[in-house]
């Protein structure tokens, strides 16, 4: 349980689990673009361990949860709700825009390892694994093509279609 104080009085919310509520449905969220399990995995892996992205969405659920906490202990005025949504609007694209980063760099990644996943474990890939390996570097593709700002923003490098 996490506590705030607010005038006199304390707000209380239980925030763990929220948060990782919160945590589970961005991340599906994001790897319903894509179908094979290694990528979706390594998305998963990668936002958890990103402490960005998680400081992002400790400060977005809390400022959810204030006005919860605050509208039941003292009452929250139109005011202070639309600060708190503004600031809550903010947090929130800002968390999105971390995850998409994150993910922009593991797309890059798995595309990057193009020739030594797909030629090396060709022999042992049946015909499902070898489509789903070919969906998900195209998917991963077009992740990469779909946020070319963050590409250039952050100067990632992968090799070109070919």
């Amino acid at each position: 349980m996490r506590s705030c104080f607010w005038g006199d009085s304390m707000i209380s919310y239980n925030s763990p689990n929220q948060d990782q509520d919160r945590f589970d449905q961005i991340v599906e969220m994001k790897q319903n673009w894509f179908h094979y399990e290694s990528l979706r995995e390594g998305i998963a892996e990668e936002l958890n361990s990103d402490e960005q992205f998680r400081v992002l969405l400790v400060l977005s659920e809390q400022s959810r949860q204030f006005v919860g906490a605050r509208d039941s202990d003292a009452g929250c005025d139109d005011s202070m709700r639309n600060s708190v949504a503004g600031y809550g609007e903010t947090l929130d694209e800002a968390l999105h825009r971390r995850a998409d980063e994150v993910i922009t760099e593991v797309c890059a990644s798995y595309v990057r390892q193009d020739d030594r996943w797909g030629a090396d474990e060709s022999d042992s890939f049946d015909t499902t694994e070898a489509d789903a390996y070919f969906d998900s570097l195209y998917r991963a593709r077009q992740w990469l093509n779909a946020h070319e700002d963050i590409v250039a923003q952050r100067g990632i490098t992968y090799p070109e279609d070919e």
